[in-house]
């Protein structure tokens, strides 16, 4: 279901449903992933500002 939001632009959905379904699967994944994504998302910060 997330790919279909994603693949409409309905980004806030797509992530809700992921989100659901990695705390459903196991919570500690889900805070795992999060934060990589929060890591990826300050690493891209700071290239941008680099660059």
């Amino acid at each position: 279901m997330s790919q279909v939001y994603q693949a409409q632009n309905n980004i806030t959905e797509a992530i809700s449903v992921y989100d659901q379904g990695l705390t459903l699967l196991n919570p500690h994944y889900a805070k795992a992933v999060s934060a990589y994504q929060n890591a990826a998302i300050t690493q891209e910060m700071l290239a941008m500002k680099r660059g």
